[in-house]
Parts: structure tokens; sequence; C-alpha cells
């Protein structure tokens, strides 16, 4: 076992540790071919929660990474985090829970579009902060979360996994796969 193989499987075993006696979930690959949450009368209600979880990036046979990643309330976490997908015009309704001990989670993305400049807010460990959005512009976003304080472009630890795609549909789209490219 080399020495980044034996830090990881030390960390691993902390988390487990803290967690009792179980693991913390597997992270699943989200494809991106369903959309998050509930779409009620041009509104989406989405619960969002950010986690440890156990992610394989060499498939189910490697190693475990213990990092953080989102999930749906209730839900097993996900790479990338759920997709939030939209017709042109709509309101999104996001309630957010940190659910990492210790943590202090600031979360950037989830704002009306289009916008002049990022808009963040952040969320306790333990706390849920719900927040609101039109989705005013046709494109393909991003929303991103970091528990070390990093920018996005340095975000290379336990906190590189917390985003996901946010798809603002034009009327009368036809639904396309979203491929999200991450670090």
């Amino acid at each position: 076992m080399n020495i980044s193989s034996l830090a990881v499987a030390l960390a691993l075993a902390a988390l487990t540790a803290a967690h009792g006696s179980t693991a913390p979930p597997a992270i699943r690959a989200n494809d991106n071919r369903v959309a998050a949450g509930q779409f009620v009368r041009h509104e989406l209600h989405l619960s969002l929660e950010a986690r440890w979880g156990s992610w394989y990036p060499d498939g189910d046979r490697g190693v475990a990474a213990p990092i953080q990643a989102f999930s749906e309330a209730g839900k097993r976490p996900q790479i990338p985090g759920p997709l939030i997908r939209v017709p042109l015009g709509s309101v999104v309704s996001v309630q957010i829970r940190n659910a990492i001990p210790g943590s202090h989670l600031t979360v950037h993305g989830l704002m009306d579009r289009p916008a002049i400049r990022d808009r963040s807010f952040d969320v306790p460990y333990a706390q849920t902060r719900a927040v609101r959005f039109r989705a005013g512009a046709v494109g393909t976003f991003y929303y991103w979360a970091s528990t070390t304080g990093s920018s996005l472009t340095k975000r290379f630890g336990v906190d590189s996994q917390l985003s996901g795609a946010i798809v603002v549909d034009p009327p009368h789209a036809l639904p396309d796969r979203i491929f999200v490219i991450g670090q």
C-alpha cells in the first residue's frame, strides 16, 4: 500500500468511526438524465443535503475515498450533484442542509439568471437554509459549495465534488443529456 492509499484508508477509517459502525453511504454517479426535485406550477421544489460519502473513482473494487457531495434529501449522495433543470421563467425553491459535522458550508450559484456577479450564502453545520431564485436566462450554469473556504478553482480536497448543474431550457425544448466535468 502506497502513502496516498494509506492516507485515504486512514481518513475513511476515521470517518467511519465518526459515523458509528457503518461507513458513509456509497456515492453514486449522476448521469444527469433526470432532474431533481418536484416541479409544481412553474416552481421547482428541491431539498439538497451536503454530506460525507464513500466515492469509488476506480469502480466498486477500488479504494473508497471519503469525500463531500450533494444529495437529494433522503437519497444517496451523487457526483455531480443533483441536476436542477427547469423551463425558462421558472422559480427554483431550494432547501440546503449542511450534514457535514464541524463544517461551515458556503454555497454559490443558486441565484437569479442572468446574474451580474456570484451570490453566495453560508449554512452552518446541522442547519438548513432556504433560497429562491428565478431562472430568467436560457443556458447551462452550475452550483457549488466549499467547506474549506477555497475558491472554485482551488478546491482539490474533500469538498472538490460539491457541485452540480443548473439547466434552464427554452420553451418547447427537447431534453438532452448534460455532461458535467469536474476537477
